[in-house]
């Protein structure tokens, strides 16, 4: 039984019957809740002046209040159950209110509050709501409603009938109860937890060893510093995350942790535990992603990102990349679609340019995962950012030495780039470990071609003059980036496009006859934060300057930001 028996009237101040469930075999059943619900809920009415429910704004994985009766007289067990789930379906329509309102409005609680009262009154959301597995699953605890719902889902798995076919109530029912189940389970794993750590703090050999373990549970249970601990166990947590509403809590803490919207030691202590358990529950799922694409090799993997992992080939002097069809779980981009074919056909359209890795065999499994195997580079090569370390550790080096040393690195990663989008791509996501530099030759090659864009002509035409001006800039000539700017740009703004990309290409023409800087760029070592597109090469992050698209640095190599 879902929330298709009824829909939300706010201006009745209660519930419309709808057509009732029915079996969908065809056969006569009693279906108890579905007759009697009306009577059941009738008159519901949220308390006047109640507080909004914050559930997710506040982070809190515990949910809000129910909204207690606006009488004085004693609850029966059926109205204190009836204003329990009334007040749970109310708070989650506030949640899904609180999801369209900026973190910043202001009166933000009123206006969550108002915005799920317009939720609750539209069609479509009600649809919603008879087919949602999180409204129907706070369902289950009413007369008759696991009883029906388990009767659909046995006659699903007998066959009787196919999910697909069962209307949408039907099918919200059986989401609730598999949501309902895996709640009772995770609930019974984590009491499990604290009955086990209750066993280990009592000895053995005691007297009386059945009563002081639940003795040790009771303290669990109304302790406020066990209570305090326990919303902060990492293993109590990540049992959390097999819930959709308490991963979905973890990851809202952790984002804004990320994102610098709250500090983590202003984190109370249910907060502190989902952001614990989220994190641990992706570290889990990354590894078990990893094990299924390295396979016998797990014990050999060189690397990870966030789409693949590294790992020896069978052939000397060749690696394997492995990834799926999408991120690797657990990862930042683990729903973003990938593809080894297409990441190959990326670096062969670079053939000759000398910037990408060496394609010895592309494997494509039945699942979707592939297996590209290149030249291994990491006895000749260094990342970026280790690169730039050991130049400007290097004490046989004069500052601008090393300065020069490092502008021609920028000077050859600017021309490749200039010329990969002559040929109408624009290689995005250049940061510290996607470029590599040859140690001795100070020679950059690009990893990584996965994200990778076909220009349009105006598209073209900004990452040639963008990556143009940036090489002429490392080759110690920044008037001349500045002038082949301004002149595309103006002709650019005149309509003359096809003028604009023939000066673009001019200048493309002169950058790739410079063979090493004319003087040191000294900008690259300025670690002034506000110094615009020639932030240090020597901060942590390397790829202030080289990096696309990376959340902490809007400074690009290209005018594109995905």
């Amino acid at each position: 039984m879902g929330l298709g028996t009824f829909v939300r009237n706010r201006a009745a101040g209660g519930f419309s019957h709808q057509a009732p469930i029915v079996d969908p075999t065809g056969k006569a059943g009693a279906v108890p809740f579905a007759q009697n619900f009306d009577n059941w809920v009738q008159g519901r009415q949220p308390q006047v002046g109640a507080t909004p429910a914050q559930a997710s704004v506040n982070l809190d994985t515990a949910p809000a209040a129910s909204i207690a009766p606006t009488s004085n007289k004693p609850e029966s067990s059926a109205e204190a159950l009836k204003n329990r789930v009334i007040g749970e379906v109310i708070d989650r329509e506030q949640l899904f209110a609180a999801r369209e309102i900026p973190l910043d409005a202001s009166n933000r609680d009123e206006k969550i509050w108002d915005r799920a009262g317009e939720l609750a009154g539209r069609p479509s959301f009600q649809e919603f709501q008879r087919g949602n597995a999180e409204f129907n699953q706070i369902l289950m605890s009413m007369p008759g409603a696991r009883e029906h719902a388990e009767e659909i889902r046995g006659h699903v798995d007998a066959g009787a009938i196919n999910f697909s076919q069962l209307g949408n109530t039907e099918q919200g029912a059986v989401r609730g109860l598999d949501l309902d189940d895996r709640i009772k389970q995770v609930d019974g794993l984590k009491r499990q937890r604290l009955i086990d750590l209750a066993v280990d703090a009592v000895d053995p050999n005691a007297s009386n060893k059945t009563d002081k373990i639940i003795n040790e549970l009771n303290q669990f249970d109304q302790d406020t510093g066990l209570r305090r601990w326990a919303e902060q166990d990492t293993v109590l947590n990540r049992l959390d995350m097999n819930i959709p509403d308490r991963r979905m809590a973890g990851e809202a803490v952790y984002m804004a942790v990320l994102d610098g919207d709250i500090n983590i030691n202003d984190l109370n202590p249910k907060q502190f535990g989902a952001l614990k358990g989220y994190k641990e529950d992706n570290s889990f799922r990354t590894q078990e992603d990893i094990k299924r694409l390295a396979g016998d090799k797990i014990d050999q993997v060189i690397g990870n990102g966030v789409y693949g992992v590294v790992y020896p080939s069978d052939n000397p002097g060749y690696v394997i990349k492995a990834q799926g069809t999408t991120g690797l779980k657990g990862l930042p981009h683990e729903n973003r679609p990938a593809s080894g074919e297409a990441e190959v056909n990326a670096i062969l359209e670079a053939e000759g340019l000398h910037m990408g890795p060496e394609i010895k065999s592309l494997t494509t499994k039945p699942n979707g995962d592939t297996q590209i195997e290149m030249r291994d580079i990491s006895e000749n090569y260094a990342n970026y950012e280790d690169y730039v370390d050991s130049v400007t550790a290097d004490t046989s080096l004069t500052p601008q030495q090393a300065g020069r040393k490092l502008s021609g690195v920028e000077l050859k990663l600017n021309r490749q780039l200039a010329e990969f989008a002559d040929r109408g791509f624009i290689l995005n996501d250049r940061h510290r470990d996607n470029v590599h530099v040859n140690k001795m030759t100070g020679t950059p090659l690009n990893l990584d071609f996965g994200l990778l864009d076909k220009a349009g002509e105006f598209q073209q035409l900004q990452a040639i003059e963008q990556f143009v001006g940036r090489g002429f800039e490392a080759a110690g000539m920044q008037d001349m980036g500045v002038i082949l700017t301004d002149t595309i740009v103006g002709l650019a703004n005149k309509g003359d496009m096809a003028g604009a990309m023939d000066v673009a290409r001019q200048g493309l023409a002169k950058l790739k006859e410079i063979d090493r800087p004319l003087k040191e760029d000294l900008k690259l070592f300025d670690t002034t934060p506000d110094f615009g597109p020639n932030q240090a090469l020597g901060m942590d992050l390397v790829n202030a300057r080289i990096d696309m698209e990376h959340p902490r640095h809007r400074t690009t190599v290209s005018p594109f930001i995905r």
